[in-house]
């Protein structure tokens, strides 16, 4: 088969899979559109919104929610951002959209979408020659367009497990050391049988090459992501997911729980102020309502100054909150 057969085959088995993926798009986003609940803009700065929703308590830290807007008779949705904080009626989000204060808005759970348009992206951006080189590598290297070349190897210092509890075997020596020596554009294909530590050897390279960059481990189950990350100490590593999704032992590594724990006390302190003018607030309200001859203009002075204090008490809450993440690192992970 020549060239220009093999290309044609190729574009026309991509746009099968596409029309594929998009028909099983269009039917998840009919199971995502069933749960779709209100929220409002409290705050929006450098990228981080609070949200107020009664429906708060059914997101967790690391979920992605997507906006659904209607448009001439069109329902529609897109990426709204992810979830830093869930806390009582309150989520905290870290998005690239242009909100406005006192948007009312309609939210639901983006993750069952996410997969089909990282897809159906790289499969328009084949079609329009638009790949960068990265892309382009991993592309030819699922189409087992690559060349086979020589291991290289560089010499491990540190031949023990990341945990220091046990020396490497020699497989697992060889496995790291080839790793290591990969250059720009390599890849390298690691196989074994059950019980032969793959998992510890993902963690050592893991461990060795994130000194000077940064590394993603990806796998089809959350529990295999799970077991690599134990193997790491929680200073170096970031678990990204859904909690319950998450083995209980591995949910200090998630994003809510140590951007939490670096703030302790002050946060907890912050938080409580927020809950006590809420309810304080709420309070008001109520008995204004049940007041005979109460002026509607106070009450409305009132909520006013309540709403700036608490709304100054949101910034100051997610500066911390972005402090904290910022300097872990953790809005950079995908980078």
């Amino acid at each position: 088969m020549n060239e220009f057969a093999k290309i044609s085959e190729l574009m026309m088995k991509l746009a099968n899979l596409k029309d594929i993926l998009i028909r099983e798009r269009q039917q998840a986003l009919k199971d995502v559109l069933k749960f779709i609940v209100p929220a409002q803009v409290l705050d929006i700065s450098q990228n981080i919104a609070t949200l107020e929703s009664s429906y708060a308590n059914l997101f967790e830290s690391g979920d992605v929610l997507g906006l659904v807007f209607s448009h001439e008779g069109m329902t529609s949705i897109r990426q709204l951002g992810t979830v830093i904080d869930s806390s009582q009626d309150i989520l905290t989000v870290f998005t690239d959209l242009d909100l406005k204060e006192g948007w009312d808005l309609r939210i639901t759970n983006y993750e069952p979408l996410i997969a089909f348009d990282l897809q159906i992206a790289l499969i328009e951006k084949i079609e329009n020659n638009e790949l960068q080189d990265f892309e382009r590598r991993a592309v030819n290297l699922f189409f087992r367009n690559v060349k086979v070349s020589e291991i290289e190897r560089v010499e491990l210092k540190d031949k023990y497990n990341v945990k220091n509890e046990y020396l490497l075997d020699e497989s697992q020596i060889e496995a790291v050391e080839a790793a290591l020596a990969l250059e720009d554009g390599d890849f390298m294909l690691i196989k074994g049988p059950p019980g032969t530590g793959k998992t510890v050897v993902i963690a050592k390279i893991a461990y060795e090459l994130a000194r000077k960059e940064k590394i993603l481990i990806a796998s089809h189950t959350n529990r295999a992501v799970d077991n690599a990350i134990e193997e790491l100490p929680t200073d170096v590593a970031l678990r990204v997911g859904r909690p319950e999704k998450v083995l209980p032992n591995i949910r200090k590594y998630l994003l809510g729980y140590k951007a939490r724990q670096g703030l302790g006390e002050k946060l907890e302190e912050i938080e409580r102020e927020i809950s006590k003018n809420l309810k304080l607030l709420f309070k008001i309200e109520e008995d204004a309502k049940k007041a005979l001859g109460f002026e509607k203009s106070k009450l409305g002075e009132i909520r006013r100054k309540f709403k700036e204090h608490i709304r100054y008490l949101y910034t100051k809450r997610n500066e911390m909150l972005r402090k904290s993440s910022e300097e872990r690192g953790y809005f950079n992970i995908s980078s």
